[in-house]
């Protein structure tokens, strides 16, 4: 888990890291890595490393499969879309809607 907002509480524990920076005009920041037992986290070093190596692997690798995906939507749209009756759909999806509601 990266993020906790509890708007009830106008809270938020927010994390920015090299895959995504959190900006945003804020009343007061906590930085809680200094709150981090550093004797504890000893033992743990070598399993984290290896664990931030494999999240920054798996994300670059889902990013790179939604690039192809939308690669290969774009080609078969250019294959489709000059058949598409676009009014007919939109037909479709309001008379579904009307018979689900």
């Amino acid at each position: 888990m990266e993020h906790v907002v509890i708007p009830e509480m106008k809270l938020a524990f927010i994390t920015s890291n090299e895959h995504h920076t959190y900006q945003y005009d804020y009343k007061r920041s906590i930085n809680l890595n200094r709150y981090i037992d550093k004797i504890a986290l000893t033992s743990f070093r070598t399993r984290l490393r290896l664990n931030k190596k494999l999240y920054s692997k798996l994300l670059d690798n889902a990013i790179e499969s939604i690039k192809e995906s939308k690669d290969f939507h774009d080609i078969l749209e250019l294959i489709y879309i000059k058949s598409m009756d676009f009014k007919k759909v939109d037909k479709f999806v309001e008379d579904f809607y009307l018979s689900i509601r």
